[in-house]
């Protein structure tokens, strides 16, 4: 490919992720220059949304990160088809759950182990967390999941080391909404 068309992305892990795009910071902190990264993929510039900002001018209505962003979580995370929905959306690619069955991206968290899985990939991939509105578009029910994503995620993260292990006002306002009862 020639050099212009192409950008290199280079994902660096640890305690504070960090995202270079051609050497350039767009998250996290400058790593040192003795760190390699645990990521590094040439991605076609047309794979990226500009400068990787969902509110940048360039954004369409369907922009698509490139799917390395998400390798080390496919490959190390806790993979639901909750946050596989928001994966295929952001990436454009329809995946193969346990080999066999092909999913779209309609999965919405029915559950509290749901939302930590999603909140695990936004750890892993802090770049996604931005483009969650655009699950928005998928379906009435993930309309109404983002509508209330505030809610859910502050309730989720007082309810996350319960010494239960459970969750039950997250899991309430889960079956609330996936009932209608939107207030």
């Amino acid at each position: 490919m020639v050099e212009d068309t192409v950008c290199t992305i280079g994902v660096y892990g640890g305690r504070q992720p960090s995202i270079l795009v051609n050497n350039h910071l767009v998250y996290g902190r400058m790593p040192d220059s003795e760190t390699q990264p645990d990521i590094i993929a040439d991605v076609p510039k047309d794979r990226l949304v500009a400068n990787l900002n969902p509110a940048s001018d360039g954004m369409t209505d369907s922009p698509r990160l490139p799917l390395e962003l998400f390798a080390a979580w496919l490959a190390n995370g806790d993979v639901g088809l909750s946050s596989l929905a928001i994966v295929q959306r952001l990436t454009g690619i329809t995946m193969t759950v346990n080999g066999t069955r092909e999913h779209g991206c309609e999965d919405t968290p029915k559950d509290p182990g749901d939302l930590r899985r999603i909140l695990g990939m936004f750890d892993m991939v802090p770049v996604a967390r931005a483009y969650l509105s655009l699950m928005r578009d998928v379906s009435d029910d993930w309309k109404t999941i983002i509508d209330h994503w505030g809610e859910l995620e502050k309730q989720y993260r007082k309810e996350e080391r319960n010494p239960s292990g459970c969750a039950p006002k997250t899991y309430r306002i889960l079956k609330r909404l996936k009932e209608g009862n939107h207030a």
